[in-house]
């Protein structure tokens, strides 16, 4: 083991696969499943939807991440700093299973309070709470000219 992968385990463990949260949220997932309570069904959904989404979302935030990654773990006197490409490979990996996904982890606790206290919807929760992601759908949305031929009436003609 290289002296970073020590300095690296010093500031970032690993953590066990047991720690991980879904591993944390397995039996409430196994008690939802096993209720006769569409609610509790609906819940956890809800909740386990949170998770991965707040994930998802985490993971295509490139603006966030590069500002942890510049602005934060490079200023910090505590993170080792890389001086091999296996190096930054090695941080880069490990932030991302630990702060990245603790970050993601947090986030999705975090739509509680916008859906309790302010009524939102998770979709809505999560948007506010990342609402520096494009949300647009290129792949579903019409075109122009898909919009413009909606919005002409055929034309009838004397044929029939």
């Amino acid at each position: 083991m290289s002296d970073f992968t020590d300095k690296l385990n010093q500031t970032f463990p690993v953590r066990t696969a047991g720690a991980l949260p879904s591993t944390r949220t397995y039996g409430m997932v196994e008690e939802a499943l096993a209720s006769d309570d569409i609610e509790v069904v609906k819940a956890e959904l809800v909740h386990s939807r949170a998770h991965y989404q707040a994930l998802e979302y985490m993971l295509n935030s490139e603006a966030r991440l590069i500002e942890t990654f510049l602005d934060g773990l490079a200023n910090d006197p505590e993170t080792p700093k890389p001086e091999t490409t296996e190096d930054v490979v090695r941080i880069l990996a490990r932030v991302y299973g630990t702060v990245v996904l603790e970050a993601a982890y947090d986030t999705a606790h975090s739509t509680g309070f916008f859906m309790g206290v302010l009524g939102m919807d998770l979709q809505t929760a999560l948007q506010n709470l990342y609402a520096d992601l494009d949300w647009s759908d290129p792949e579903r949305e019409l075109s122009e000219a898909e919009l413009q031929a909606l919005a002409t009436p055929p034309v009838e003609t004397d044929e029939g």
